[in-house]
This record gives C-alpha cells, structure tokens and sequence, in this order.
C-alpha cells in the first residue's frame, strides 16, 4: 500500500504548479467536506484524509467579508512567514503567521473576502500548491472553493 501512495504523491507533485526549490510534502488521500452556516456566519470548505486532519482549509466570516487560508504546515508557535499559493494561473505570497493547536499545527493567512488575489484559487483547475518555507502541499482543487470565496465577496 505504501508503494501505492509513494507513487501518487509522485503523480501529484509532478502535475502541479511549479514551487521553486520546495520539497513536496506526502499529501495523504483525502477528500473536500463544505459548510455554509448563515445563522452561525461562515462558510469553509476543507481538504484532508478525515474532519480533524484537514491539510488544507478555506474559511470565511461571512459578517465581516474575511478570508482565512489554513495549511498544515508546522513551523514554531506565532512565527511570522509567507504562505505561497501556486495556482495554474500564477503565484500568490501572502503573509502569514504559524499556530500550534491541541489538534495540530498550522500556518494561517488573512484577506479581505474581495482581494483580487484570490480570483486566480477560485478558478477551476487541475490542483494547486501551497508552499511555506520550502515545503509544499500538493492538493487537488475543488468547486467548493469558489463558493465559499463567492460566499465571503
């Protein structure tokens, strides 16, 4: 089974966007799970092997129209970085600060829910990566993505 995943993240890494001079990180099989609760404010969708191990979370505050992209990249508690998303389209760099929570650590990054930055994540295409610090996360996109980015604009 081993051999199995090797080779996909191999597939994965090869298809995706170009991430100059980063390592390809594993990325497990997982799937995308979405939630819009108008009475609770939000929408997000996430991607990862199960609900507590999202590798990859898109989340909006739909009172006050803010954008927050989640990766599970573990970095030192309340580090500022860069969080490098390479889409079909182009490379976005956004700032970024590192979290290490109970259920993992993570590296998050905050945007107004109109930010033309974030049109290129909410094309369809075949994948993306997200890079921070030489590590990179290959992962499929998803139609749930631009809904929940359409929900937070």
């Amino acid at each position: 089974m081993r051999a199995s995943f090797s080779a996909f993240a191999v597939l994965l890494a090869a298809c995706a966007p170009p991430a100059p001079s980063a390592t390809v990180q594993d990325v497990a099989t997982g799937s995308w799970r979405a939630t819009l609760d108008a009475e609770g404010g939000y929408a997000a969708t996430s991607f990862g092997p199960s609900e507590r191990d999202d590798l990859f979370r898109v989340f909006c505050s739909l009172p006050v129209g803010r954008v927050t992209l989640q990766s599970a990249h573990t970095l030192p508690h309340d580090r500022e970085t860069t969080m490098t998303i390479h889409t079909a389209a182009r490379a976005i760099a956004l700032p970024a600060r590192s979290e290490n929570l109970p259920d993992g650590a993570l590296v998050f990054a905050q945007l107004d829910g109109v930010d033309p930055r974030l049109t290129a994540l909410s094309q369809s295409q075949q994948r993306f990566t997200i890079e921070v610090e030489g590590v990179s996360l290959v992962i499929p996109w998803h139609d749930s993505i631009a809904q929940t980015l359409r929900a937070c604009g």
